[in-house]
């Protein structure tokens, strides 16, 4: 009886041991693949570092370029920062067709006008409360 039981026995862990010896073999093939790949992926990575202080620099940068010329804007700059605070981070607004491309109000005349003089400080839409600026076409 104990000899039937030692072959059932030997029957089951047969197939445990083949599927062993498989994921051995796959763990070596997958060891030795990292292995070759680790010199690429340590460049990449070296180039990824590179490509990242080259963006925290040039967003440097532009902070000081922004501070720069924010010291410059006082009154109309806070105002603006208010503006873009309560109406969900948007405090520009293009002034399209005479109306407000905000919301869509049709502007009148005179407020049209007095934005496309580009003058400072700059004209506020009657309805939104949005800067109103115009683009001009490339010539």
């Amino acid at each position: 009886m104990l000899q039937e039981r030692a072959e059932e026995m030997e029957e089951d862990l047969l197939p445990l041991q083949e599927r062993h010896s498989r994921l051995s073999e796959r763990s070596a093939a997958l060891r030795a693949q990292h292995r070759t790949l680790r010199p690429e992926l340590e460049t990449l990575e070296a180039e990824d570092e590179r490509r990242i202080e080259g963006l925290r620099s040039a967003g440097a940068a532009m902070r000081a370029e922004r501070a720069g010329l924010a010291g410059s804007l006082g009154r109309t700059l806070k105002e603006y920062e208010l503006i873009r605070r309560s109406k969900k981070g948007i405090g520009v607004a293009l002034l399209q067709g005479g109306r407000c491309s905000a919301c869509n109000v049709s502007l009148p005349v005179s407020v049209q006008q007095r934005a496309t003089q580009d003058k400072f400080p700059p004209v506020k839409c009657p309805s939104c409360g949005r800067f109103l600026i115009r683009l001009t076409q490339p010539a």
